[in-house]
C-alpha cells in the first residue's frame, strides 16, 4: 500500500536523480520521473524556446501523475514514490489533493542543496 511520496527537488548537479535512482532500487520504493510519462510531442514544444524550456503546463503534468499514481496504487506493491526533479509548479500540483485524491496521502518535499562528497 502506497503511504508516502516524497518530491527531491534542488538546483542543477546537487544529486537528485542519483539519490532517487539509489532510493528506488530499494524493495517497495519507486521513482516518478516526469519526463518518462509526458507525450513526446509535448517535451519537443518545451525545447522550441528559451522561455518554454523544459516548461510542461499543470495539466499534463496533472494526467501524468494520476495515471502514474493510479498504477502504483493498484499494483499494491510499493510504499513510497520518489518523484525525481521535480519542477516547482508541478510540485505544487501534487501538494493538492486533487491528483492525489485516489490514495490520500500528502506529498513532502525535500530539497538537495548540496551532494555530499562522502557516500556511505
Amino acid at each position: 500500500m502506497l503511504d508516502s511520496a516524497i518530491a527531491i527537488i534542488g538546483p542543477p548537479a546537487v544529486g537528485k536523480t542519483t539519490l532517487t535512482m539509489q532510493l528506488g532500487q530499494l524493495s517497495g520504493r519507486r521513482v516518478f520521473r516526469l519526463r518518462e510519462h509526458v507525450p513526446e510531442t509535448i517535451l519537443a514544444a518545451t525545447a522550441t524556446s528559451a522561455e518554454r524550456l523544459g516548461w510542461i503546463d499543470d495539466l499534463t503534468v496533472t494526467m501524468a501523475l494520476r495515471s502514474y499514481l493510479d498504477s502504483v496504487v493498484d499494483d499494491g506493491t510499493a510504499h513510497t514514490v520518489f518523484f525525481d526533479n521535480f519542477p516547482d509548479q508541478a510540485n505544487r500540483s501534487i501538494s493538492s489533493s486533487r491528483p492525489c485524491a485516489s490514495w490520500r496521502q500528502r506529498v513532502s518535499c525535500t530539497r538537495l542543496n548540496s551532494w555530499l562528497t562522502r557516500q556511505y
